[in-house]
């Protein structure tokens, strides 16, 4: 059953959805339930995967706003319409979820930092002619992967980009999040270092962007492009634009 008055309900392109745990279309849909009190939609279901509950469902498009991955319909025919389109996306789990500015390649074994003490030792330690890329997370503001953008588009455009890794700040480290902070003067997380022979260049480039379609994920990559272009730029790395 949809909502009465529009006759719209939410579908989701469950083939490429990575059930993050802290959806946010679902936490936008739990907000919608309390504020106008109607029961939530989106939830976890026995299987820890992302579904939703048509009967719950008032058609608010809240989740879409989150979420590309997200369809409001408002009947069974569009339903039907979209469950194909999604069907005949080629994309797949495999080659489309990402974590946090990360991306599926990646071995979490190669590219994690789990201790600070050993920050320092990595940038130091950085003496070849490649620029890294060491990324601050804060746990609590990591983002559903679908909004993420992909490690692999940087190595694309800059062939001098080699090295990814990346710190997950947890939640009670509080002493870590002050010494980040004062080490690097990082105000906001997520943020990436550009690190140079044992030198960061420049200031740390604030990654803290929501990727909710495919236009805006372009305008993203555009941006985030110039800014590693302009710290390149200055910091000697490559001397001119082709």
């Amino acid at each position: 059953m949809a909502n009465e008055k529009t006759g719209e309900y939410a579908i989701l392109h469950k083939q490429i959805c990575d059930n993050f745990e802290r959806c946010p279309s679902m936490l936008a849909c739990e907000e919608s339930g309390r504020k106008y009190g109607h029961p939530t939609a989106i939830y976890i279901n026995e299987e820890g995967k992302i579904d939703i509950n048509k009967d719950n469902c008032i058609g608010c498009a809240n989740c879409m706003e989150k979420c590309g991955l997200f369809r409001i319909v408002s009947s069974l025919y569009k339903e039907l319409e979209f469950l194909k389109e999604f069907d005949d996306d080629p994309r797949n789990k495999l080659n489309f979820t990402v974590e946090r500015f990360g991306c599926d390649l990646i071995n979490k074994q190669e590219y994690s930092i789990n201790d600070i003490s050993l920050v320092d030792e990595y940038i130091r330690s950085t003496q070849n002619d490649e620029v890294n890329i060491l990324e601050f997370v804060d746990e609590n503001l990591v983002m559903c992967p679908f909004q993420a953008i992909e490690v692999n588009y940087i190595k694309n455009q800059f062939a001098c980009i080699g090295e990814y890794r990346k710190y997950v700040i947890g939640s009670s480290e509080i002493d870590t999040f002050k010494r980040v902070r004062k080490l690097f003067g990082i105000d906001r997380f997520p943020a990436i270092l550009l690190i140079y022979k044992g030198k960061v260049l420049g200031k740390p480039i604030d990654t803290e962007f929501r990727v909710v379609s495919e236009d805006q994920r372009v305008q993203v990559q555009i941006l985030l492009h110039t800014m590693i272009l302009e710290r390149l730029l200055k910091g000697g790395i490559i001397n001119e634009v082709h």
